[in-house]
Formats: C-alpha cells, structure tokens, sequence
C-alpha cells in the first residue's frame, strides 16, 4: 500500500511536464545530465544576484527620494508657518487702524446699527 501511495505523489500533471519542457527548451537544457543541473543551479543563483541588486538599487533610489521629499516639506512648513505669522501681524487691529488712518479712515467709535425695514402694504 506505501508503494501506491509513493507512485501517487510522484505523478505530474500533463500541465506541469509542458511547463518543465518549455522552460528546459528555453534554457537549452533539454537533457537530464550532471552539467544541465549544474547549469540550473548557476543559473538559478546569477538570477537571484540580479534581482538582489536590483532590488537594493531600488531600495536605494527611494531613500534617496524619501530624504529630498522630507528636507522639502520641513521648508515649506517653515515658509507656511512665516507667512501665517505675516498675516496674523498685518491683519491685527492696531495695524490695520494705523495704516488706515494715513489714508484717511479713521475707526468706528460708534457701534453699529441694525437696520430694520419696514414692510410695505400687500396689494391685493
């Protein structure tokens, strides 16, 4: 029964043994000898050294881009934060009246009024 179930295991799908043969054609390793495993592994590992390279190049070019993004949010906080003082000073009411009473606007000392109209008669 252990022998079955073994064979079991073993057994590829017509799928997968198209698939095995393509990438084999593809890599020119059609045979099963020493050399074309060999060549595999090889293979195999210059694949992985290439996508590892890459990936730090990449890792790299983000950090890289991380630190010029941050150094330009920190100066435009810095401007947003030196212009809101700006007007927060020249809107202040002491200024605004100084300025305009050079030009000739003196401030209400009067408070205001509310104006009430009156209605009108319906017209029928």
């Amino acid at each position: 029964m252990n022998t079955i179930k073994k064979h079991k295991e073993k057994k590829t799908t017509a799928k997968q043994r198209r698939v095995a043969s393509g990438v084999r054609r593809v890599l020119g390793l059609s045979s099963n000898t020493p050399s074309s495993e060999t060549t595999r592994v090889i293979m195999l590992v210059v694949l992985l050294m290439i996508v590892y390279i890459w990936n730090n190049y990449k890792a790299e070019e983000k950090a890289i881009e991380i630190n010029q993004l941050t150094k330009e949010n920190q100066e435009l906080r810095a401007e947003y934060l030196l212009l809101k003082s700006k007007v927060m000073h020249y809107s202040s009411q002491s200024l605004l009246a100084r300025r305009l009473h050079d030009k000739g606007i003196k401030e209400a000392t009067v408070p205001p009024r509310k104006l009430i109209r009156k209605k009108e008669g319906k017209h029928e």
